[in-house]
Formats: C-alpha cells, structure tokens, sequence
C-alpha cells in the first residue's frame, strides 16, 4: 500500500497505527475495507493486497487477541 500511494513516513506511521488498532480489535473486514478505500482507482494494486490479505487473514478467529 505505502509504495502504490507513495506516503511520506509520517503517513505510513499513521496508516500503520490504524491497521494495528484494527488487527489487534479483531476487525480483519474493517482493514479489508480501508484499503480498498485506500487503493480505490489502482486496481493491479487492490487485487495483489486483497489476495495477499486473503491469504493471510483467511481465518479470521485467530486474530481476536482482545477476547479472553
């Protein structure tokens, strides 16, 4: 995502920050959807960081850290 828009680190600190804050609530949807907002118009991109997402988030339940 950072190289497709091309942010400044000060960006890519904050976009970072948010997708953990989603990650660690357990909201996988939630980061799927920002980066389609995120990529929207960059279609070769969108693709590659869903499918990679998909890959890798496929299981959602093994990433609700909040829950006890």
């Amino acid at each position: 995502i950072f190289d497709t828009l091309k942010l400044s680190k000060k960006e890519q600190r904050k976009l970072s920050v948010e997708i953990r804050e989603l990650l660690w609530g357990g909201s996988i949807n939630e980061i799927s959807y920002l980066v389609i907002k995120k990529l929207a118009g960059c279609e070769e991109a969108l693709f590659t960081a869903l499918k990679k997402m998909n890959g890798y988030f496929g299981n959602h339940s093994k990433f609700q850290y909040k829950r006890p």
